[in-house]
């Protein structure tokens, strides 16, 4: 099986690849730092892109490396995330089982700030649900909690702005930046796709300096690589 891992910033990429053996350096279109597996850890192997901040970013890396490589099985977005307390916690980690373009809509005048999605104004686009026995086998090889992210093109910092989230999105567990942006590219190539987060704030503290990064970025080395080298990894992708 060939796995795309795209990240947003490459201190996600190396957590994501950290584990799982010899890399090398390749070139992929325009992205001349990606790193790819040496060799094949049994049948699997793969190739991460640090793609940079937010959903464009994200879509045009995901669509770039599935033109070069249509040989790609399966896309996974991975990196740290802001998790909704108390549905979840510092450290844990979250597949989506839904992902919400959260900002992608119209200004609700009843609400300042709320978004009101394209669904609701008769438009298809902004929600993706995941194919759910990929998230469920995925899940149980991860030990990580399933519910919707929300892909954001602002970090969540007011009160009222979490407020909202909270209320109107009751599933959600996770804010991030990139994942609808991938889903999207990788349903237009054909292509399975996973969201997994691990979690290093909860939503709405803005001080970086207390975020828990280097816990996060473990979980999310050791989710992945559970995820890729499990006994059950060949298995993610069976009909």
């Amino acid at each position: 099986m060939r796995v795309l891992l795209i990240c947003a910033v490459p201190e996600e990429a190396r957590a994501t690849v950290r584990r799982l053996g010899p890399t090398r350096k390749v070139a992929i279109g325009p992205y001349p730092n990606c790193v790819t597996s040496s060799s094949a850890t049994g049948a699997m192997s793969f190739t991460a892109i640090s793609a940079g901040f937010g959903e464009a970013a994200a879509a045009t890396a995901t669509a770039t490396a599935l033109s070069v490589d249509p040989s790609i099985d399966l896309v996974i977005n991975t990196g740290i995330a802001g998790g909704f307390a108390p549905r979840i916690g510092v450290g844990q980690v979250v597949i989506a089982d839904h992902i919400l373009a959260a900002d992608l809509g119209a200004e609700d005048p009843g609400s300042p700030g709320a978004r009101v999605r394209l669904s609701a104004m008769g438009y298809e686009g902004g929600e993706i649900e995941c194919d759910a026995t990929l998230v469920r086998r995925a899940a149980a090889i991860t030990h990580a909690r399933v519910g919707m992210i929300l892909t954001v093109s602002t970090i969540t910092a007011s009160q009222a702005r979490l407020n909202d989230f909270i209320q109107r999105h009751p599933q959600a567990l996770a804010e991030a930046m990139e994942g609808h942006g991938v889903a999207v590219a990788a349903t237009a190539h054909g292509k399975a796709f996973l969201e997994l987060r691990a979690i290093s704030n909860p939503v709405g503290v803005r001080d970086i300096g207390s975020w828990s990064m280097d816990e996060a970025l473990v979980a999310l080395s050791d989710a992945v690589y559970a995820l890729l080298n499990s006994p059950d990894s060949h298995r993610l992708l069976q009909s």
